[in-house]
């Protein structure tokens, strides 16, 4: 399993044929608003999952961007692991019917695949304000 281990800040982008799953850990989450996940397919603007930590909202939208439209958000959650100032591992994985999301060890949230054709899943792109330790698949 490929890990990259290193202090990165953002943006950054990992290509690798199909997805099956992330793990991803940060040294810190910087007090500045937002950052934004992306599960994409390097070819095209399509978002197969857009996660995006709102630390001043206190939510983690999720969200798909498909043929040039953003579909429907999904706001609610039972907590938000996201805290200014504090680490976090995140782990996404991906099956036939959707996205699990786990943050530190604990279920976050399923989110249903709206991009049928997720095994072309390419590329994960990481954007805004957060500072990984390492991204592993």
């Amino acid at each position: 399993r490929p890990c990259f281990s290193t202090d990165w800040a953002s943006p950054i982008k990992v290509q690798r044929p199909g997805v099956s799953g992330y793990r991803l850990v940060s040294s810190l989450v910087l007090c500045l608003p937002s950052f934004c996940i992306n599960f994409k397919m390097g070819y095209s603007k399509d978002i197969a999952l857009h996660i995006n930590p709102r630390l001043n909202e206190k939510r983690v939208i999720r969200n798909s961007f498909l043929n040039g439209k953003w579909g429907s958000e999904e706001r609610e959650l039972p907590h938000n692991p996201f805290q200014p100032g504090q680490y976090f591992e995140l782990s996404i994985r991906c099956g036939n019917g959707r996205f699990k999301v786990f943050a530190n060890g604990q279920p976050l949230f399923d989110y249903n695949h709206r991009f049928r054709e997720f095994q072309r899943i390419d590329t994960l792109e990481i954007n805004g304000d957060v500072v990984l330790s390492y991204v592993q698949f």
